[in-house]
């Protein structure tokens, strides 16, 4: 790990020597290219080792995790440091994973990692969640976390969800957000959530959010289904 440190350090002092030292750079560049790929063949419970035993501090850890070529690796990994990293890093755990590839690992790994979301959620998470580019994808991503996103950070979950374009998954999301608004702003968001809805998948999803929802606001969900 030292190495690596020394690597970086080496190829900061070519660049700072201008276009003499292209040779070195482009040397620096294979050599880090080559330990990277090395890296795919590390064990996470020894990164995790390192972790702990203070060989690698928390950020190297998540340095040498989001060079793991692999989804399942980055995502073993992730959930063995998460318990192990400073609340000051957790949301740039949080960025490892929702930058996966592989959704069903993606999925699998949020809410495995659903313990660490910080209380004050970062509005960082939500670019995040909206860089997804799969539409279907993002608003599975963005259903997952709804039950945990706070008052103050629902008119930007809400643009999200409203920017997904596909209609099947712009509902589902609004619908999941449904339960985290207060009941005067239940009706508006019920009706975007309608707008250009499927009938029979907009029905499926208030069934499940009527399951959510104390009785006392499952009024405006019965009176959607009827406007239908």
């Amino acid at each position: 790990m030292g190495y690596l440190r020394d690597l970086a350090l080496a190829h900061s002092c070519a660049r700072s020597e201008g276009s003499c030292s292209i040779k070195k750079q482009l040397n620096y560049c294979l050599i880090e290219s080559s330990v990277n790929s090395l890296l795919g063949n590390y064990p996470s419970f020894l990164l995790a080792h390192f972790l702990e035993s203070g060989r690698l501090s928390p950020a190297e850890a998540l340095t040498h995790l989001g060079r793991m070529p692999a989804d399942y690796q980055k995502a073993d990994c992730l959930l063995r440091i998460a318990p192990r990293l400073p609340s000051s890093l957790i949301a740039d755990a949080w960025f490892i994973a929702l930058a996966m590839t592989e959704h069903s690992t993606r999925i699998a790994t949020i809410k495995k990692l659903m313990a660490t979301l910080p209380a004050d959620l970062d509005s960082r998470i939500l670019d995040a969640v909206r860089s997804i580019s799969n539409p279907e994808e993002r608003a599975d991503v963005l259903g997952t976390l709804a039950p945990h996103i706070q008052e103050r950070m629902i008119a930007e979950a809400i643009e999200v969800a409203v920017e997904i374009p596909n209609n099947a998954g712009r509902t589902r999301a609004l619908l999941a957000l449904v339960p985290q608004v207060s009941a005067p702003r239940q009706s508006e968001l019920l009706e975007r959530a309608r707008e250009g809805a499927n009938k029979d998948e907009f029905l499926r999803g208030l069934t499940q959010l009527a399951r959510q929802l104390p009785e006392s606001r499952k009024g405006e969900i019965r009176e959607s289904a009827i406007l239908l």
